[in-house]
């Protein structure tokens, strides 16, 4: 939206005119009459030269409307759509063909254009994926099909002519639609040739040499966006309407990057002659446009999320003053950041923790999406919510799922606590009320609840998590030349174990701890590469080491080790490579170890499996790996599969996720599955509407009642339900410069979210 000009009506009817309302634009009727004053509070519509044919308004009783000013010649054909019900076009509220100019109220939606999503300022749209413009196709061709039924021509199916919403795209440019192809003539007789404000490349070629915008016209428009849509070109390239007229009637559409039968429909609808193309009723009654499921069933795309957010925000503060003015562009994500001047400040110069305050949803919901608060994640970023409920592929009866406390919206935000040196890792410990982070080779720890900052102490990184949990209120954290075990409430040291750190010797990685039992990764310290590596087991009440064990040569990497009723199972993890092949493989190296005296019991080798974190150790002693383009189970101490599940995976997926019977994992081509444990059976599954690539995938997470299944990407969160997988809500990020996923920690009843410059939190069921 813009800010009124001098010129613009204050009035109109019943209604206060707010903003100026982003158009297409219409044929005018000649030179616009200068702006006139009519009596207080009623004023006379006007329109400047440079005045949109649509205004944002609103009525005494505070109920927002669209107001159209129409060209007499589409006078006819708003009366032929006042009172009837066209699905995406809005409902005619008021119509007044006899004022000068007249205009017509529409029912208001919060919506924006395609344009605006798309950031079109240098005339291209970016290619979408074929599904979302076949769904997006297939509504305008149901919307069209309705409007031409009517006797109506739309002449404005352009980007900036296509409203989005949470549902299906809007028509909504009234002033654009006329009823028969009659000329529009001005005041003093001469002929206007339209074609209204359509770019070149939407004009059919019969409305270049003169013929006025037609139902046939539509059409031609349509096919060129859906084939701009999806290839980000447009068919007949770009220049001056006549030789992209030319081109339309004499050669052949650029259809290639469109699948097979949309490009059949599309290059009908482009047929130079009028009568030739298919009418908008055949059209969505063909394969590739024939929608299925309606448009509401799914989550609009985050851009549009986020758009629409920001929009509310206008639409919010324009009511906050009578003639507060405008900015000329909706900018999301850049406004200033403020801060609450009596919030709590952590003990740490590095950071500080915002409450988000006694905010409603819906209050909340713009400020976040527009950053106007800061959102949660501060520092130029800003999110904004998905509500969506939808349904997953899934072969289970449905049941009741649990919800936020308002359905479709995600819980409101606890906290946020930000970095300015952009150096927080978060750590997937928590206990006592506290999470941790570490930032360099610092610790830190925070309150769950306030995001306040309670204590710090150094840490030394090792090949994983520097810091173990040890019961409910203690964490084991390697220095650089000890073992330190402490308070995990207020820091305060139990004791300090330098034991393992020898002038040849060291801890290399905390793997695992059971009881007052943990298990340590030795090593070479610093110039001693002779010295083999081993796995040890240290009493932590006794503070003495029970044995260690020679691990096999190849069991010098990374390890996971994972207690279980056979045995110690201890797998070589991959190297963190940022630029592996995601489809190359790799041997993955198994071991089981005695659990009261280290012996080694056996040693295994599992060849194909994919390069990144493609494998996972039960508590069971099964062993689930992606390989060979398909998931697989073991009994890893019997060595035989357990089953091989039908579904097809590639190399790039998120890393996998156990939790109660369910494996769990993430890729481009599935989305989100859910695989049985026991069986291999896939459970649900649910598409991402986000392009995904392994890089962009971070480590899933449950809530602790084990009903929410939380999937974070670099720029998105979705909550799944983790036996439907039903779409709960959803979290669209924008203006993050870090390109690693989003880290994540579930708490008892919270959910903490991190990336290097900002934490923050979110209430779980």
């Amino acid at each position: 939206m813009e800010r009124l000009l001098d010129g613009d009506p204050r009035s109109v009817g019943p209604y206060r005119v707010l903003a100026r309302w982003p158009s297409p634009g219409a044929a005018r009727s000649g030179p616009e009459p200068k702006a006139e004053q009519g009596p207080a509070g009623r004023g006379r519509p006007s329109r400047p030269a440079t005045s949109p044919a649509m205004y944002l308004g609103r009525d005494r009783a505070h109920v927002h409307a669209l107001i159209c000013m129409l060209p007499r010649a589409a006078c006819a054909a708003a009366e032929l759509l006042a009172g009837v019900s066209v699905p995406g076009v809005p409902e005619v509220l008021e119509l007044h063909t006899a004022d000068e100019p007249p205009w017509a109220s529409l029912a208001y939606t919060p919506a924006v254009t395609l344009a605006a999503v798309a950031g079109l300022t240098t005339g291209a749209l970016e290619p979408q994926p074929a599904d979302r413009v076949r769904a997006l196709g297939g509504a305008l061709c149901e919307t069209l099909a309705g409007l031409h039924q009517q006797g109506v021509s739309y002449g404005a199916l352009v980007p900036s002519g296509v409203w989005l919403t949470t549902g299906r795209p809007l028509l909504m440019a009234l002033s654009s639609c006329r009823t028969t192809p009659t000329a529009e003539r001005g005041r003093h007789g001469e002929e206007i040739v339209p074609p209204s404000a359509l770019p070149a490349p939407f004009m059919a070629p019969e409305t270049v040499g003169g013929r006025v915008s037609s139902q046939a016209a539509d059409i031609y428009a349509l096919g060129v966006l859906l084939a701009h849509a999806t290839t980000g070109r447009f068919p007949f390239g770009e220049g001056p309407p006549e030789v992209l007229a030319y081109r339309a009637s004499h050669g052949k559409a650029e259809l290639h990057g469109l699948p097979a039968d949309l490009a059949e429909a599309v290059a009908a609808a482009l047929a130079p002659v009028p009568g030739d193309r298919p009418t908008a009723a055949e059209l969505s009654r063909t394969s590739a446009l024939t929608r299925t499921t309606p448009v509401a069933d799914g989550p609009a795309p985050g851009k549009v999320i986020i758009a629409l957010a920001a929009h509310a925000q206008e639409t919010a503060d324009l009511g906050e003053g009578a003639d507060r003015d405008l900015p000329r562009r909706t900018d999301v994500a850049t406004r200033p950041l403020h801060r609450a001047a009596d919030g709590p400040t952590s003990s740490s110069a590095t950071g500080q923790t915002s409450p988000a305050g006694p905010l409603t949803r819906r209050a909340l919901l713009s400020r976040l999406a527009t950053g106007a608060a800061g959102a949660v994640l501060g520092a130029g970023t800003a999110l904004a919510w998905t509500a969506t409920r939808e349904p997953a592929d899934r072969s289970l009866p449905d049941r009741p799922v649990a919800t936020a406390r308002v359905p479709g919206l995600p819980p409101t935000a606890l906290w946020r606590f930000d970095d300015v040196t952009a150096r927080t890792t978060l750590l997937r410990v928590a206990g006592a009320g506290r999470y941790l982070v570490t930032r360099g080779e610092t610790l830190h720890a925070h309150e769950v609840r306030s995001g306040k900052e309670v204590w710090e102490r150094p840490v030394t990184f090792g090949r994983a998590n520097p810091v173990l949990l040890v019961g409910e209120g203690r964490i084991l954290v390697q220095t650089h030349d000890a073992l330190v075990l402490c308070s995990l409430d207020d820091g305060r040291t139990h004791w300090i174990d330098r034991t393992f750190h020898t002038q040849n010797t060291t801890v290399l990685e905390l793997l695992a701890v059971e009881g007052d039992t943990v298990w340590l990764h030795m090593g070479p310290a610093a110039g001693a590469s002779a010295t083999p590596h081993a796995l040890a087991a240290f009493d932590l009440a006794a503070r003495k080491e029970l044995w260690r064990s020679e691990l096999p040569a190849d069991f010098v990497y990374e390890l996971s080790l994972t207690p279980t009723p056979a045995g110690l199972l201890v797998e070589v993890l991959p190297e963190v490579d940022p630029h592996r092949d995601p489809y190359a493989t790799r041997k993955v190296p198994l071991a089981c170890f005695d659990r009261a005296t280290g012996r080694s019991l056996w040693q295994r080798t599992y060849d194909g499996v994919y390069s990144g974190p493609a494998s996972a150790v039960d508590e069971t002693g099964r062993f689930y790996v992606l390989s060979t383009g398909r998931a697989r189970a073991y009994d890893a101490t019997a060595g035989s599969q357990l089953w091989e599940s039908p579904l097809s995976f590639g190399g790039q997926h998120s890393p996998l996720l156990l939790t109660g019977t369910l494996l769990c994992e993430t890729d481009p081509v599935n989305g989100v599955v859910a695989l049985d444990r026991d069986t291999g059976r896939k459970v649900w599954q649910q598409r991402l509407d986000e392009p995904l690539q392994w890089f962009l995938l971070g480590t899933m997470a449950t809530s602790a009642s084990g009903r929410t299944l939380f999937v974070p990407t670099r720029r998105q969160l979705a909550a799944l339900d983790l036996r439907s997988g039903d779409r709960l809500w959803q979290m669209a990020f924008v203006g993050r410069e870090d390109p690693s996923p989003l880290q994540l920690l579930a708490t008892p009843d919270v959910l903490i979210v991190a990336q290097p410059s900002v934490v923050f939190a979110l209430p779980t069921v």
